[in-house]
């Protein structure tokens, strides 16, 4: 059940209204109860169903009837998505395809009309393997025509063929690099990626289709997340943008590369605390998103956690809420997001309650979410636990946490949150000890980078929760000038 109703939340008003529909032209019944049950879901009702269904308590018939829905869901989401995707390839397809056939009908004059058709679209869409297919036919009939010379038609050929080569290449490189440890590598990702690049023959220039610049972003940030290391893949997503802005939209599937890619570089701009340029790339996204709305429900929940972020590190707590307020309670990102800004605010109540809706186990969370989520959830819970005095909670918490997480995080490099957590252990059993200007120090060098602009905005936010104890100001407002500080 909460694989459907997640699956659901990625539908729109009129696909939801579209896969009713289906369901409708499906049932041969006329009580088939599953239009029922997804209306249900829809509305967001969770309890009951069963009762509601069948008038009395039924699990098992809810759980087949469910199933049922999922999978004839799977299926309607791949066929739409095909349909979606596919179109602009085949229209591409469609007019070669015509083309030939006029060919051969001796309409030769109608023929190269259709496949001037099919060279535009193809090249609009950064389509080279079809273009490949249409020089191939251009070539074949091109005694049959004065507009194009032989030798420019060979020429735009082969131009084409080595832009067809480069994205093969940037694919193999993508899968060489997925199938290696780069967490383990000391060399920094982009003096990694600009090496294998050059040994590739390859340039980060305008002529990297939209899918080949998915696909490095999508290495970069992979790299940044695993080693917490925003900072050295900011300057390659800048130059990745100015590409991106310099290229002509696309359609399709090759539009949402374009999405996904500047989704991307929003996230490694806010990791950077660049705020005012990751704000432009959203807008950019946003703009993306109402020109091809068929692909709103894809990025939707992404964007709004981005957007909602750039309000609360902008100083609107409120907008931020309220954004996330509004997605789904699946949405885990959202929910721990929310549990930040209200512990931020000093709402401790509220941070209890959803803390609460959290309520499965770090295994659990970890294989749905990744290892860094539940680390965040785990130190959200202890800090709560010391801001409310729970000494005995605290404790335990603290030690449990050390004996699942410490060498994970140490084998991930990340030895500044164990040292996070003993410094938080050190000063709840002696508040005090913020006194000591040695101690104070220490504090700084152990769980700071040596340059600021480098780092991350999230480590700097729970760092800004020792320094809001030392200050004595509000944590918000800490976290907001260590940002503003160190970011723009």
């Amino acid at each position: 059940m909460i694989e459907l109703k997640e699956t659901i939340a990625l539908l729109d008003t009129d696909e939801q209204l579209a896969f009713k529909r289906h369901l409708e032209e499906l049932n041969r019944r006329s009580d088939t109860k599953n239009t029922d049950l997804f209306q249900m879901l829809c509305k967001g009702k969770t309890e009951g169903l069963d009762i509601a269904l069948y008038g009395k308590p039924n699990k098992n018939a809810l759980y087949v009837l469910s199933n049922r829905i999922q999978h004839r869901l799977i299926d309607f989401i791949a066929t739409q998505s095909f349909s979606k995707e596919t179109s602009a390839d085949m229209n591409c397809l469609k007019l070669l395809l015509a083309s030939r056939i006029f060919f051969e009908q001796k309409k030769i004059k109608l023929g190269f009309k259709t496949l001037e058709k099919a060279l535009s679209a193809a090249t609009q869409i950064e389509a080279y393997s079809i273009l490949n297919e249409i020089y191939q036919t251009y070539l074949q009939y091109a005694h049959l025509q004065k507009r194009r010379s032989l030798q420019s038609l060979l020429n735009e050929a082969q131009s084409n063929n080595e832009l067809y080569l480069q994205e093969l290449k940037i694919t193999t490189l993508y899968a060489q690099f997925q199938g290696k440890n780069s967490s383990a590598a000391k060399i920094r990702f982009d003096q990694q990626l600009a090496t294998a690049m050059e040994a590739a023959s390859l340039k980060l220039d305008h002529h990297l289709s939209y899918k080949s610049l998915f696909q490095l972003l999508s290495l970069a940030t992979e790299y940044a997340q695993k080693n917490q290391a925003f900072f050295e893949i900011l300057e390659f997503c800048q130059q990745i943008k100015s590409l991106i802005i310099s290229k002509p939209e696309l359609q399709g599937r090759y539009a949402l590369y374009r999405m996904r890619s500047l989704h991307l570089i929003a996230l490694s701009l806010f990791r950077n605390k660049q705020l005012r340029e990751c704000q432009d790339t959203v807008s950019l996204l946003n703009e993306d998103l109402n020109s091809y709305s068929s692909y709103k429900a894809l990025l939707r929940d992404k964007v709004a956690l981005l957007q909602s972020l750039l309000y609360f590190y902008g100083g609107a707590p409120q907008k931020a809420t309220n954004l996330l307020d509004k997605q789904p309670k699946t949405d885990l990102h959202a929910q721990l997001t929310l549990c930040m800004y209200y512990f931020h605010q000093g709402n401790f109540d509220k941070v209890s309650q959803l803390m609460r809706a959290l309520n499965h186990s770090d295994a659990w969370y970890e294989k749905k979410m990744g290892w860094s989520w539940v680390v965040q959830k785990n130190i959200i819970e202890i800090l709560l636990l010391i801001e409310r005095d729970k000494l005995d909670l605290v404790l335990l918490r603290l030690n449990r946490f050390r004996r699942q997480y410490k060498s994970i995080l140490k084998q991930k490099q990340q030895q500044r949150v164990v040292a996070f957590l003993k410094i938080v252990d050190t000063y709840y059993q002696n508040p005090r000890v913020l006194q000591d200007k040695v101690f104070v120090d220490s504090i700084s060098s152990q769980l700071t980078q040596k340059n600021p602009l480098e780092e991350d905005i999230f480590t700097m936010s729970f760092y800004a929760w020792l320094k809001s104890k030392i200050t004595g100001e509000t944590l918000y407002q800490t976290t907001l000038d260590l940002v503003g500080t160190h970011g723009n």
